[in-house]
């Protein structure tokens, strides 16, 4: 094992991602695997959203909903008890390494991880860009077409915003394109706390959960407009230099 540990390690890129070519020999072990599933089950699972799957409606009559693929980053500690390689203090006052990871939630298959060490921080635009590009390298071809990306708060930034905008081709090229889509974490600022004063309480709907249940203890509103053209406008230019589809929600809140 720790042979194979140590020659894996030796085909790693300077970021350390997978290089070429061990990111191709999994990517074609990967396409075998994920062709067994569609055998076998006749399409990818779903991901559930409010209860429901998240699918696109097909295309072509008599042809099932197409399965959204969902890539969700995120980075992980992991605790070392004792000073291995690159093994350092943790923004949790803890000690050990903090790799970004990207899984495919449709099934849990795990897609990238950057090793890093445990002092990398939380907030950084380059690796949350590099990692989803290695992702996709290992998604099979056929279902590269139509993919949400998910990252929390670390993720909202102008430079992670713009690169994820700019795989999305599907506007320009139709069918030949590929629809690339994000959810990303928002920060609440002051601004964003202003925003919030200013909604009504009919502004306010109903959370629910993965599978459609009501959280009787939230709720969630919707607060692009009152930023974008609320009391006093983008006055910072906050949202100005933002994709015009770009929606900052209120995250649920206690009631």
């Amino acid at each position: 094992m720790l042979r194979v540990l140590d020659e894996l390690a030796g085909r790693l890129r300077a970021d350390p991602l997978p290089g070429r070519r061990l990111a191709r020999a999994t990517a074609g072990v990967r396409a075998k695997a994920w062709a067994g599933i569609v055998a076998r089950h006749g399409r990818l699972p779903a991901v559930k959203v409010a209860g429901k799957d998240l699918t696109r409606p097909a295309t072509e009559s008599g042809e099932r909903a197409r399965p959204v693929l969902v890539v969700r980053l995120d980075a992980t500690l992991i605790e070392a008890a004792s000073p291995k390689a690159q093994a350092a203090g943790t923004y949790k006052q803890g000690f050990g390494f903090h790799p970004l990871t990207a899984w495919c939630t449709n099934i849990g298959d795990s897609l990238a991880v950057m090793l890093r060490p445990g002092n990398a921080g939380s907030f950084t635009a380059c690796d949350h860009i590099a990692v989803p590009g290695a992702a996709f390298g290992q998604i099979p071809a056929t279902w590269r077409t139509d993919v949400l990306v998910s990252i929390d708060g670390a993720g909202a930034s102008h430079e992670i915003i713009d690169h994820l905008t700019g795989l999305n081709t599907a506007a320009v090229h139709g069918k030949r394109g590929r629809r690339v889509e994000y959810t990303i974490g928002w920060p609440v600022d002051e601004r964003t706390l202003a925003g919030i004063s200013e909604l009504r309480r009919r502004d306010w709907g109903d959370a629910v959960d993965a599978d459609g249940v009501g959280d009787p203890d939230a709720q969630v509103a919707e607060l692009t407009g009152i930023l974008r053209a609320g009391p006093g406008g983008d006055t910072d230019g906050h949202l100005a230099h933002r994709p015009a589809g770009h929606r900052p929600p209120c995250p649920p809140t206690g009631r």
